[in-house]
């Protein structure tokens, strides 16, 4: 299938660059919140964050595109299969994982728009999201479960970038700078993986605790969680730098990831 590689490239390009700077600012957040009274925060709280500077609103909108760039690139990737996963189970999980991503980076673009004033809710409390939907129809288990098992793949799937360096398959940089690709990609995809592990582990203490499972623990929780540790602080902010460090990742992938749209199969 030919898809507008004028128009997909460009957007992949500005949604890899919007997603390092929502995960910079968590981590400068994170960092800071450590050492301060503040609390921790999330990518919405990034995003409110960008919209509380000068000329946030132009920022805010900046972003907006950028995120559904990282949208409509996630959903081609999985749809088209550019990066050729194919049609075995593990293949097919990572084109879910693909999938989910683009929804997860495409509810951030809504949350922009509606604290824009675009789309309602963006003046007082959230409604419900769709896990909160998910729940009511399913139940709490089921949907615990299934965020329990999808953390945990995320979590290895980063480690085993990482360590073996797959992500090297998707760079089309020059020799002299894969160093720099090298050692960035390593430490924020490790990063990275910890933190969603953390999140599994949460999820799953959550269910054999029967302790409120509809509540899906975030960023936030992770990190509260750590600072309760003794060595808290210090844990926190070696994987706030790591978190920056998957940022200078992403906007890498902005620059020399390969957007193989001429991939794209029916």
């Amino acid at each position: 299938m030919n898809l507008p590689k004028k128009i997909v490239i460009p957007l992949a390009r500005s949604g890899y660059f919007a997603r390092g700077v929502v995960y910079m600012i968590v981590g400068l957040l994170a960092l800071v919140a450590t050492w301060t009274a503040s609390s921790h925060g999330g990518a919405k709280d990034a995003l409110t964050a960008i919209l509380a500077q000068p000329f946030g609103t132009a920022l805010i909108w900046v972003m907006v595109v950028g995120l559904i760039g990282y949208t409509t690139w996630r959903l081609v990737q999985s749809v088209f299969d550019t990066d050729d996963h194919g049609w075995n189970p593990v293949g097919l999980g990572v084109r879910a994982g693909l999938l989910t991503s683009g929804v997860t980076y495409f509810s951030m673009a809504v949350f922009c728009l509606a604290k824009l004033g675009v789309l309602p809710g963006g003046g007082g409390k959230e409604g419900a999201t769709w896990t909160d939907k998910a729940v009511e129809i399913l139940g709490a288990g089921p949907v615990i479960i299934a965020f329990g098992i999808a953390f945990t793949i995320i979590a290895s799937a980063h480690f085993w970038k990482a360590f073996k360096r797959k992500y090297a398959d998707h760079f089309d940089a020059p020799e002299a700078a894969m160093p720099i690709v090298h050692t960035v990609s390593i430490i924020g995809l490790t990063a990275r993986g910890i933190v969603f592990g953390l999140l599994a582990f949460l999820m799953w203490r959550r269910f054999f605790a029967a302790d409120s499972p509809a509540e899906k623990p975030g960023t936030k929780e992770a990190l509260q969680f750590l600072q309760d540790m003794t060595a808290g602080p210090w844990i926190i902010s070696a994987l706030s730098v790591g978190i920056m460090v998957f940022a200078l990742y992403s906007m890498l992938e902005a620059r020399w990831r390969k957007i193989n749209v001429e991939d794209a199969t029916d």
